[in-house]
């Protein structure tokens, strides 16, 4: 069950959406048939007014593996155009790391 996820009764807001309709798409979320959590940021949810023993590994993976709450609110989530990023990516620094 995901009711009682504390990620859910978080106020999320999209930057995305902030940058226009020109930087990204509306798409179908990804479904990962066997999430795996990899990393759990338990420093990171004091500041979003979380406790690491209030959280298990199981809201992590409906939140952001399964995108349970974004099927609540909207039915698609958003994804940056590839076109975009390469706009904000800067060639000094890539030629930097391209050096052999």
């Amino acid at each position: 069950m995901h009711d009682s996820n504390p990620f859910f009764d978080l106020p999320y807001e999209s930057a995305f959406e902030a940058l226009g309709n020109d930087f990204y798409d509306y798409v179908q979320p990804a479904c990962f048939p066997k999430p795996l959590l990899r990393f759990r940021n338990d420093d990171l949810l004091p500041s979003l007014g979380l406790s690491p023993t209030e959280v298990c590994d199981r809201h992590f993976v409906e939140d952001f593996c399964q995108f349970l709450k974004r099927s609540f609110t909207k039915p698609l989530s958003i994804a940056l155009r590839y076109p975009v990023l390469q706009r904000f990516m800067r060639k000094p620094i890539i030629r930097q790391c391209c050096k052999s």
